[in-house]
């Protein structure tokens, strides 16, 4: 296995349907604390916990 991913990213434009409301997202920041890729899986370790935050 090989970390593949660490640290902050932003995500590109990106639209999402919530409750039959179109929303266009300019970006969102992600923080993964590690990700790993071997030649047959991917392991990204996760506490379950998911934040969406300023959206609007």
């Amino acid at each position: 296995m090989v970390l593949t991913i660490r640290g902050r990213k932003y995500t590109p434009k990106f639209d999402m349907n919530v409750n039959n409301y179109k929303l266009s997202i300019e970006s969102v920041q992600t923080e993964v604390h590690t990700g790993y890729e071997g030649q047959t899986s991917s392991y990204l370790p996760s506490n379950n916990l998911i934040i969406l935050m300023d959206i609007y």
